[in-house]
């Protein structure tokens, strides 16, 4: 094996000039030195400034311009172009922490097999990029999981800047569908992490920036209705066997992908997916969050976006029902979501021994919010989803409790 591959980043950008600085500088600043960076200017009308920019790096990039034809076929061009052995992706609002090329390209030849693909943790940052949440897989799910090729893909929903594999993989499975406007990145992925060797990097290897602009909040709808055609179809192609590596039973994928739909207003998707459920021999129980439930008063989920009624659905295909969600948004404010109320959380009556569980992946701002609030036992997502698995037995070393 080659123990100093070239590495090939492709940078797509559309109109995203107010990032694209930091992005290329985060590439220029990586500890491993043998790599190329390839923009691909999809048809911005910004007056110039990505060119601009590109200019600026005139002899470390090379800049490509095209007419606006969406990710994928940005994407595609990049590839096409690229000389290198191997294949990242970084969005032009994102950024490569310093060590991801060097640790990830180790831990493919620690593998001993070029083909291995690497994934890792990574950071989920505000706008700013002043706080910023780990994922911190390993928490809260075993190596052994961590391994399975599709695991994170449903479990941990791994970010395509913590990917790294060699190019070989593209005649294996063929480029980004151009026909997906937003969905191009879950439909690769799937397609490229079946059946593979993977290798996971515990040290997070890129920053994602939450923001308004991104393609995710400005074409909502569009990503809902192309994510939950694409998941419904990856429930009817996994076959038995990946999803008994996956978790063991194929009602537990189901729940998962059902969950998944769900949270993208897939309520016509989500009959087939019920449907598969109600088919399967397997009857799904987590004794640990049943006795929870029994446990306590109120079950609450604060945060009713998408990760809230993903876990919503999760947890009563379980067999445990929440008392309803709690929210910040004036809009949700007062309203029925998934057949429970939603309320801000001054106006929500909460019980002393209830249990609030944060269902956002940016989950500070939410957990410091409850804490001023003297919220005495709150649990994240990421904690209830490995009890789901039955990963913990001990239902209390999953609960903050505020010191008195």
């Amino acid at each position: 094996m080659n123990q100093n591959p070239k590495v090939s980043v492709v940078i797509p950008v559309y109109n995203g000039a107010n990032y694209l600085e930091n992005a290329i500088e985060s590439i220029l600043s990586q500890t491993y030195k043998n790599f190329e960076i390839i923009l691909v200017n999809d048809g911005s009308n910004d007056e110039g400034r990505t060119k601009n920019i590109a200019k600026k790096y005139e002899g470390n990039i090379r800049y490509y311009e095209k007419e606006n034809e969406g990710v994928a076929s940005a994407l595609n061009m990049g590839i096409r172009k690229m000389t290198g052995d191997y294949f990242a992706w970084l969005s032009h609002d994102d950024q490569f922490i310093h060590t991801k090329l060097s640790d990830q390209i180790q831990a493919i030849m620690d593998s001993g097999d070029t083909n291995t693909i690497a994934q890792g943790n990574y950071l989920l940052c505000n706008n700013e990029l002043q706080k910023c949440v780990a994922t911190d897989f390993e928490k809260y799910y075993t190596k052994e999981q961590i391994s399975r090729p599709l695991f994170l893909f449903f479990w941990g929903e791994i970010h395509f800047s913590s990917f790294l594999f060699h190019r070989n993989h593209f005649q294996r499975v063929g480029l980004f569908d151009e026909s997906l406007l937003t969905a191009q990145d879950n439909d690769f992925i799937f397609r490229l992490l079946r059946g593979q060797k993977t290798v996971f990097v515990q040290r997070p290897v890129s920053k994602v920036r939450l923001h308004g602009e991104s393609g995710t909040n400005r074409l909502k709808s569009v990503v809902d209705a192309e994510n939950r055609s694409l998941y419904l179809n990856m429930a009817k192609k996994l076959s038995l066997e990946e999803m008994e590596e996956l978790a063991g039973s194929k009602s537990q994928v189901y729940a998962k992908l059902g969950g998944i739909i769900k949270s993208m207003n897939g309520d016509q998707e989500i009959i087939e997916i019920d449907s598969m459920i109600s088919n399967c021999k397997e009857t799904l129980k987590c004794p640990s969050l049943l006795q929870l439930r029994q446990q306590t008063k109120n079950l609450f989920i604060f945060g009713a976006g998408q990760y809230g009624r993903r876990l919503k659905y999760e947890l009563n295909v379980l067999g445990v029902e929440i008392d309803g969600f709690i929210d910040n948004s004036d809009e949700k404010d007062g309203q029925i979501i998934d057949k429970v109320p939603c309320c801000k959380l001054d106006k929500m009556q909460i019980d002393k021994s209830a249990v609030v569980i944060v269902a956002q992946k940016f989950y500070q701002e939410a957990l410091e919010q409850l804490l001023n609030a003297n919220i005495e036992r709150i649990m994240l997502k990421d904690e209830v989803e490995a009890l789901m698995l039955q990963n913990q037995t001990d239902i209390g070393e999953s609960i903050y409790e505020m010191d008195k």
